[in-house]
């Protein structure tokens, strides 16, 4: 990310080479609408999707279920898909979170997804959360401005600042009254409308393997 030169060792010497993405990945999309398929309770809902490993902790999920359930007292049209593999027992913590905060039908776990099925769920959904207090280049942020999803981070997040430059999403502080305040802006149909596609360009441009060969 661009804020990791800030802080590089060997100053002028040396540089951060930036993570990509591959478009030619994402040339044979799954149907519209086969994810939400294969999870009927999404039907109807305002989706936003968390891709990664469920690390509570580090990723941010602690404060983001109350943020949600805040959110969904209010909205209760939403819905909060986890898509990603176990980390310390992270699914169980999460579960826990959302069943203390009454949301627990209204909060998707899917396990680890990849290929065709991670595809399918970032076209789909309405909109990719990464909450996290820590965080590099995550690609599965790069994948989610690719397809044109509108974001929300944190300020702790590696390309937060182009995000925020290029109008392709929000990025909040690192607490749970930040992102509810995201979540319910997000929440928002024309919020999203006026954010979605915003950032492919910049993808294009700078976090393809092809641009930063």
């Amino acid at each position: 990310a661009p804020e990791e030169n800030t802080h590089l060792l060997y100053g002028e010497r040396g540089k951060v080479v930036p993570s990509g993405i591959d478009p030619a990945e994402f040339c044979d999309m799954p149907p519209a609408g086969s994810f939400r398929e294969r999870y009927p309770q999404l039907q109807g809902k305002n989706c936003f999707l968390f891709l990664g490993r469920l690390d509570v902790q580090h990723k941010g999920l602690d404060m983001l279920i109350p943020a949600f359930a805040r959110l969904h007292q209010d909205n209760p049209d939403v819905h909060l898909v986890f898509a990603g593999p176990d980390e310390g027992g992270g699914a169980g913590q999460v579960q826990a979170l959302a069943q203390r905060h009454e949301v627990r039908d209204s909060i998707t776990l899917t396990g680890l997804i990849s290929g065709k099925d991670k595809l399918a769920a970032l076209q789909d959904v309405d909109a990719f959360v990464l909450p996290s207090r820590f965080e590099g280049l995550s690609i599965a942020l790069l994948e989610a401005l690719y397809i044109g999803l509108p974001v929300l981070v944190t300020d702790q997040v590696g390309l937060c600042g182009e995000v925020k430059e290029m109008q392709a999403g929000l990025v909040v502080s690192s607490d749970s009254e930040a992102i509810y305040a995201g979540l319910r802006q997000l929440a928002d149909g024309d919020v999203r409308a006026a954010m979605r596609g915003k950032g492919r360009d910049m993808i294009l441009r700078k976090y393809t393997w092809d641009a930063i060969a």
